[in-house]
């Protein structure tokens, strides 16, 4: 790990480990949490919170394949921009939803948003780095994130005992645009470029 403590890679280990940690917290949080949010919060039937589930997952898998049509296309920024940036607009407003019958359609764009977020830190690290400390800068930045996926269950579960469910949202929207903010002011666009060009050589 010193290594990406010197002053050539400090700005991006910060980068990579802090969107890891904000995104994944936010990310991890909700997804464990889904079905018993849909059956606590709104009170949906066993069959409804696993049909609506099913579907969210769905649009997952939707939001993986725009993310992977979309990075070649307008960059590997952009990928934080729309899912965490659009998904933290997306998570305040499904959290203000009453009708059951928009559940899911409100959870359903969440995360077809948010999965092109997490697509994107998957690809965009491997990119900021020279393959000598990469495979390092890699594990230590997603080690982060585990760290986060496994205490937000817990923040979110505490928020859930309290019945302050809207706190749910609003961390997930704050932590996605943190790690939004981060990509924004210390990252560098890697799309067409060489790794010489983006200084990862």
């Amino acid at each position: 790990m010193q290594v990406l403590l010197q002053p050539q890679y400090l700005k991006r280990f910060i980068l990579t480990t802090g969107y890891y940690f904000f995104s994944y917290f936010g990310y991890y949080g909700f997804v464990l949490w889904l079905p018993s949010i849909l059956a606590t919060v709104y009170h949906l039937s066993l069959v409804k919170t696993f049909t609506y589930t099913l579907f969210v997952a769905l649009a997952a898998i939707a939001g993986r394949a725009a993310a992977f049509w979309t990075i070649e296309r307008f960059g590997r920024k952009q990928l934080f921009y729309v899912g965490f940036g659009l998904g933290g607009v997306a998570a305040l407003l499904f959290g203000l939803i009453k009708d059951p019958s928009l559940l899911v359609w409100g959870a359903c764009i969440l995360s077809f948003l948010y999965e092109q977020g997490v697509a994107g830190t998957v690809v965009y690290t491997a990119e900021l780095y020279p393959s000598k400390v990469r495979a390092t800068a890699t594990c230590w930045s997603t080690g982060a994130g585990r760290i986060s996926s496994a205490v937000s269950p817990i923040v979110f579960g505490y928020f859930m005992k309290i019945h302050f469910y809207y706190g749910v949202f609003l961390t997930m929207a704050i932590f996605f645009w943190v790690a939004v903010a981060l990509v924004y002011f210390l990252g560098v666009e890697t799309r067409g470029r060489s790794l010489a060009e983006i200084g990862a050589a």
